[in-house]
């Protein structure tokens, strides 16, 4: 007779110590998932938030070179109409009607959409871009107005600094997670988001340096033709890319 060897027949499992490493292995792999799946999904809503306001800034240009009434029954059918900006105010913004006729936002009686931004992110700064394509952003400006009238899609674009002229205009969006989205306005009226800071070339600075926006007034003279035909401009506003002028 041998004695029974237990450990022969049945082979030894886990350690503390191994399972203790598997354990955190699994963790910092579970973590790791989670705050990129985080950062991910954070991105796509700021690049969702960055289209939204584009939009917004696309359908103020709408109103304001169609035959759109301001208020029901109003009357007033040749306002301007624009969207209004205010650093201190970061997860709000608001598309409004010139009633005074000013180029800018005047108060309250004005507005005609209040839009809150409730998904997270903010609007960090607001820019005028100068003729020399270099941008005055917030705290040296305290509002930004981009206003729209027909017959012609340029924006007018303008800040509290009233001796200011700008060629364009850059809202820069962020995330809690400190990613940031760019929404540029051109004066000729074209609207582009961007994942990366660029040189928004103004008018002015092109012919300084000997160029012509054909692609500007070409967009432009497109815009202005679909307008007048009363036409809405599905194709822009279904086919945003990142990185694309719509």
């Amino acid at each position: 007779m041998h004695p029974r060897d237990d450990h022969a027949r049945y082979p030894k499992g886990f350690t503390l110590v191994e399972l203790l490493v598997t354990v955190s292995i699994l963790v910092v792999i579970t973590a790791i998932i989670l705050v990129s799946q985080n950062r991910f999904g954070g991105q796509i809503t700021l690049t969702n938030l960055a289209y939204s306001l584009a939009l917004s800034i696309r359908q103020a240009q709408t109103y304001g070179l169609a035959v759109r009434e301001v208020n029901s029954g109003s009357g007033n059918f040749s306002a301007a109409f624009g969207v209004h900006f205010d650093p201190a105010t970061p997860s709000q913004y608001i598309i409004f009607a010139d009633l005074d006729g000013n180029g800018r936002y005047t108060d309250s009686s004005e507005n005609y959409s209040f839009i809150r931004i409730t998904s997270g992110g903010k609007i960090s700064s607001v820019c005028g871009v100068l003729a020399n394509a270099t941008n005055k952003c917030n705290p040296d400006i305290s509002t930004l107005d981009i206003v729209f009238k027909r017959p012609n899609p340029d924006a007018l674009i303008k800040s509290n600094v009233l001796t200011d002229t700008y060629g364009g205009a850059k809202i820069v969006l962020t995330s809690p997670q400190g990613d940031t989205r760019y929404v540029y306005v051109a004066a000729t009226g074209q609207i582009s988001v961007q994942q990366a800071a660029t040189t928004l070339y103004t008018q002015a600075s092109y012919y300084a340096q000997g160029y012509y926006q054909s692609s500007y007034y070409s967009q432009s003279y497109y815009q202005s033709t679909y307008y007048s035909q009363g036409y809405y401009q599905s194709y822009y506003e279904s086919s945003y890319q990142p990185g694309y002028a719509f």
